[in-house]
C-alpha cells in the first residue's frame, strides 16, 4: 500500500498535537484550515491572544532571530533562530500576513543547543514572529521582512 506524504505528514504529527491543549489545538486547526477564506487578522490576533495571553509572552534579547530584512524572493526566506534561554522545549515561527501564520513547530529536546534553520514562505511584507516555549514561559522575538516578489500569493 502507498501512502501520499501529505497523509503521512498528517499521521505523525498527530501525536504533536496532542501535547497541546485543547485550545492551542482549536487554534492551530482554525490557522490550518482557513487557506480559502479571505484572512481577518484582527480574529487571528485575538484567538492568538486567547491562547497564550500576551503578558506570559516575554520580549527577549536571548533569542537570536536571523533573517533578511528584504527577502528577494518570498517563496524562500532563510530564517535562522538561536538562543541561549535554558529548558527550551519549543520553538513556533509565525509569518503575521501569511495565509496560514504558523509556518513552522518545532519540538526540542533539552540535550541539544536551541538552533534551527528552515527557509520559509511569505506572502507578502510582514512581521516573523518566533516564539520559544520553555517549562515555565514563553518568549519572542520579532523581525519586520520586506517581500519584493513572489511568495505564497503568486
Amino acid at each position: 500500500m502507498t501512502i501520499s506524504r501529505r497523509k503521512f505528514i498528517q499521521a505523525c504529527s498527530i501525536p504533536m498535537l496532542g501535547l497541546l491543549t485543547d485550545a492551542q489545538a482549536e487554534w492551530f486547526d482554525d490557522l490550518f484550515t482557513k487557506k480559502n477564506k479571505p484572512i481577518d487578522y484582527q480574529a487571528v490576533s485575538a484567538s492568538f491572544n486567547s491562547v497564550f495571553k500576551p503578558e506570559e509572552i516575554i520580549s527577549s534579547d536571548k533569542i537570536s532571530l536571523e533573517i533578511p530584512l528584504i527577502a528577494e524572493d518570498g517563496a524562500v526566506v532563510p530564517v535562522t533562530i538561536r538562543s541561549d534561554l535554558e529548558s527550551v522545549q519549543q520553538i513556533i515561527i509565525l509569518v503575521e500576513k501569511n495565509p496560514v501564520p504558523i509556518v513552522a513547530v518545532f519540538e526540542l529536546s533539552p540535550q541539544i543547543e536551541t538552533v534551527i534553520s528552515a527557509r520559509i514562505k511569505m506572502a507578502e511584507t510582514s512581521k516573523v514572529i518566533a516564539l520559544l516555549k520553555t517549562n515555565t514561559k514563553i518568549f519572542k522575538t520579532v523581525q519586520e521582512v520586506k517581500v519584493t516578489i513572489g511568495g505564497c500569493g503568486g
